[in-house]
């Protein structure tokens, strides 16, 4: 891997300083649009944004993105020697997602080859005592529990559930096996399917109608389906098979180290109505004794107060002592992210005494791919988590003291997926950073840290762009932080550089130092802007968690979030990263909706993109369920929109639109929020404001199809090099596309 880092010092300045921004207005000064174009396009120099070979004079391009492997399952066998893996890579070829399911010993550098059967697996898992895998397979529309023997090559289904296994974990003596089966109760054809062939009027639930119902055939929203999730316990190599009754819909479980426990968290049959899969409790299943035990029972919100929720059950090596959070359910969008954690001694009968244990609040921002906690040993916990933007390791006592573990201190960047050997003497984990793609590394105490796989050895030799953590003074004084690109000095652009401000979504979830991590969400090709000769601004603003609670939860969503945003930009001006006649902004979700309020209220940019964030807050609070609207939105916005609607008008950047002089170009899916962001382009187009409009099919929130995402990559690209540097890709297919800009330019 080259050195990506050499240009650093040369590019940043030492120095930060308070700033508070100039832009933020009530006032507005229009700037002809003329004058400001005049500066673009003196000189229409070209571009290739072809992404055909993948990398283009060392520089990454879009066709980069789809050359990268993402490691999305990682196991360790129990005595270290072995790993299996799984990789995915968008493929523009095969226009899909292609998966690949490998192995490889931790003392070597060489893939084992494995049967095509079991490549769509997932879930996998080390037998004890076996040199065997456990694992999901889906086989006519089933999926099972299978088996893969690594000395006969033998593959076995262990399981014959009447209905899908979702999920399983084997027993620590390797003698059983704990999974979940989820049946599907079918009450009718979804709302949407009954609106465009029902042959009569329906009746619709107010509660829970969305505009999803309306444009995704495959929405589940409606009252199309119920699920039903069945906790069962089968012997390895035998026929018993049990059914354990719980008390509702099993969410988790973990087995104790004697094999002779399961702690279960579930949602009780009586908890209904909106967020009541966050309203679980945890309770202990006694195998020898078939007896269920509840140990921490979740809460309904009452008299206006909010209700309790815990998880959690796993346990310490020896003994019966097992982590357990619980968190207080007021705001189900901070809430969960902060719970108060407590090693539990499990108690002989009842539930725990809530006022005899120690709690202590930890930030876990955990997503589908971060897993939170990860495994116990004798006397610590281990939990994965983002802490200032950074996922990493801890380390946690039973008494409260959480401090990180160090596997590569010389790699900066992501930790994930970390795997421990049953002696905890071997470690794999993936790492990564904004310039360094993932790869999976080995930790053993006598040896230190080594690199195990070269997924991404193709991008060894691109000159990737500069990046780094900064941070900045907002306009309270409070620190922010986010991170930069810019061209590495060998592309031969200067500074100040245009530059492009990326606003995350969530808002909770932070950009962290990981490689390229936004495009599989919606395909915004950060770096391809910068080896274009364009610096791209990522603030994690205020909202963005795992910089503490007070960070997480701005006291007005639409005030110290954009101070933030504004102050940073204003920032890199003042370092001379930036140059303030070449400013852009661009965002998704949640992103798209506050960056486009930013438009709306100051004159600095002179381009946008926003895909699938609904700028009109008045339109969303139509177009979401009613009991979404009650249990976030009426909070979030001091009240609902037949209350406060003044308050909803003054946070739709649509209604605002009058003088603002960016180009803008607006994005969505065809089978998430396209209605919602008609408004957006509409009033665009009727402040006279350059707008293309665009939809993707097969899309929702995010773009998955690999043509799609390409598609899209470019054209941002695009956009942004024709508005901000007047350059054009002078590919023939593309001819239109600047007939229509250029269009709108002279009229």
């Amino acid at each position: 891997m080259t050195c990506l880092c050499r240009h650093a010092l040369a590019l940043f300045g030492e120095g930060e300083e308070h700033i508070v921004s100039e832009h933020i207005r009530s006032i507005r000064i229009p700037v002809p649009f003329v004058a400001v174009l005049a500066l673009v396009f003196f000189s229409s120099p070209a571009h290739s944004t072809d992404s055909s070979s993948g990398f283009d004079n060392d520089q990454i391009t879009i066709g980069s993105y789809f050359s990268v492997n993402r490691v999305r399952e990682l196991e360790l066998s129990p005595d270290g020697r072995m790993i299996v893996y799984v990789t995915d890579v968008q493929s523009l070829h095969d226009n899909n997602l292609v998966r690949e399911v490998r192995i490889r010993r931790t003392a070597s550098r060489t893939d084992r080859p494995l049967p095509v059967e079991i490549q769509s697996g997932r879930n996998f898992q080390w037998m004890r005592g076996r040199n065997a895998l456990a694992f999901l397979l889906e086989n006519s529309g089933s999926t099972q529990i299978v088996t893969y023997d690594l000395d006969s090559e033998e593959i076995e289904q262990i399981t014959r559930a009447r209905h899908p296994v979702i999920s399983f974990r084997l027993s620590p003596d390797g003698r059983s096996v704990s999974y979940v089966t989820q049946e599907i109760s079918y009450q009718g054809d979804t709302l949407y399917h009954r609106m465009h062939n029902g042959e009569e009027g329906i009746l619709v639930d107010i509660n829970n109608l969305s505009v999803y119902d309306f444009v995704d055939p495959g929405s589940r929203r409606s009252d199309a389906r119920q699920s039903i999730s069945t906790l069962w316990l089968a012997a390895l190599g035998g026929d018993s098979v049990q059914q354990i009754d719980t008390p509702g819909r099993v969410v988790d479980f973990h087995w104790s180290p004697e094999s002779d426990l399961l702690a279960i968290t579930y949602v009780d049959s009586e908890m209904t109505g909106f967020a009541s899969f966050l309203r679980t409790s945890v309770g202990i299943y006694r195998i020898g004794e078939n007896s269920f035990q509840v140990i921490a029972e979740a809460d309904p919100p009452q008299h206006g107060q909010p209700g309790s929720s815990f998880s959690g059950g796993e346990w310490l090596s020896e003994g019966n002592r097992i982590f357990l959070r619980r968190v207080a359910l007021s705001d189900l969008w901070i809430d969960p992210h902060f719970p108060q954690w407590a090693a539990i001694d499990l108690p002989a009968s009842g539930s725990i005494a809530d006022e005899q244990q120690i709690w202590h609040e930890i930030e876990m921002s955990t997503y589908s791919d971060q897993p939170g906690f990860i495994t116990a040993g004798d006397d610590y916990f281990y939990i994965e988590r983002t802490v200032e933007g950074v996922r990493r390791i801890d380390r946690v006592s039973p008494v409260g003291d959480v401090e990180p573990v160090e596997l590569c201190p010389d790699l900066v960047g992501d930790t994930s997926l970390v795997r421990f050997s049953g002696d905890f003497e071997t470690v794999v984990f993936v790492k990564q950073s904004l310039m360094r793609p993932p790869e999976i590394y080995v930790w053993r105490d006598a040896e230190g840290c080594q690199q195990l796989t070269n997924l991404n050895d193709e991008l060894s030799n691109v000159d990737l762009p500069i990046a780094r953590e900064i941070t900045w003074d907002s306009a309270d004084g409070t620190r922010a932080h986010g991170w930069l690109l810019v061209p590495d000095a060998s592309m031969g652009s200067e500074r100040p550089w245009p530059l492009i401000t990326f606003v995350h979504g969530g808002p909770s979830r932070p950009m962290t130092n990981e490689f390229i991590g936004y495009f599989s969400i919606w395909p915004y090709p950060l770096e391809a802007y910068a080896s274009h000769g364009m610096a791209v601004f990522i603030p994690n603003y205020r909202g963005t968690q795992s910089y503490g609670r007070q960070f997480a939860d701005p006291a007005e969503i639409d005030g110290e979030p954009i101070q933030d945003i504004v102050t940073g930009i204003d920032y890199l001006i003042a370092q001379g990263i930036a140059d303030q006649e070449r400013l852009a902004i661009s965002g998704h979700s949640h992103g798209a909706w506050l960056a486009s309020l930013i438009l709306s209220r100051t004159n600095m940019f002179r381009a946008a993109s926003f895909a699938e964030g609904l700028s009109n807050k008045i339109a969303m609070y139509q177009l979401m369920r009613g009991e979404l609207n009650r249990n976030v939105h009426d909070i979030v916005h001091g009240g609902s929109l037949y209350e406060v609607p003044e308050h909803y008008v003054e946070l739709s950047a649509d209604l605002h639109l009058e003088g603002v002089e960016a180009a803008i170009l607006v994005e969505a899916g065809a089978q998430s929020l396209a209605i919602g962001m008609i408004g957006l382009a509409k009033a665009a187009r009727h402040a006279g404001v350059p707008t293309e409009y665009i939809v993707y099919p097969q899309t929702g929130h995010g773009i998955s199809v690999p043509s799609l995402q390409k598609e899209s990559a470019e054209r941002n690209l695009d956009w942004f090099l024709f508005w901000l540097l007047g350059e054009e890709d002078l590919s023939l297919e593309k001819a239109r596309q600047y007939e229509r800009w250029r269009f709108i330019v002279e009229h």
